[in-house]
């Protein structure tokens, strides 16, 4: 969510403590691994890696000052009128677009299918898998009628 000079981000999964790839398979990074265990804690590399593995459930960057989106101020108190009013204007989107990621049920089922084709997909070779088919993600996909976004040519 932006407003052209703030930027806040939730990130659904993040809780700055789970490792998001722990599980998952990096060979092709490892090489970039063991670079990035050289460097010292404060590198910047470190940091962003760190952030990556284990986002915060929110950010918030100011975009003028910080275009690169390298220092999170989600809990500086200094910028909570902000944060609040970013955090309303998601709230507002999510409750007009209908967004089922609201519902912790929902999250729930996600986590688990997402979980399940992963291993599936894993196990099929991963990104050498031939038959993407096999994974199955359409608990998830609603019924969509497109004629209202299709002009009268399209028709």
């Amino acid at each position: 969510m932006t407003d052209g000079r703030w930027k806040l981000t939730h990130h659904l999964f993040g809780d700055g403590e789970r490792n998001r790839y722990e599980g998952t398979k990096l060979e092709g990074l490892a090489v970039l691994h063991a670079q990035i265990e050289g460097m010292p804690e404060t590198s910047q590399a470190k940091r962003l890696r760190e952030a990556c593995r284990t986002p915060p459930e929110y950010e918030l960057f100011d975009l003028e000052r910080d275009p690169n989106e390298l220092t999170n101020l989600y809990g500086d108190q200094k910028h909570a009128k902000v944060r609040k009013r970013l955090l309303e204007t998601l709230a507002a989107w999510q409750e007009s677009s209908a967004d089922p990621f609201r519902d912790p049920s929902y999250v729930e089922r996600f986590t688990a299918a997402y979980q399940r084709n992963y291993e599936l997909w894993e196990s099929l070779g991963g990104h050498k898998m031939r038959d993407k088919t096999a994974l199955d993600f359409s608990e998830f996909i609603p019924p969509w009628d497109p004629s209202p976004y299709l002009g009268k040519k399209d028709q």
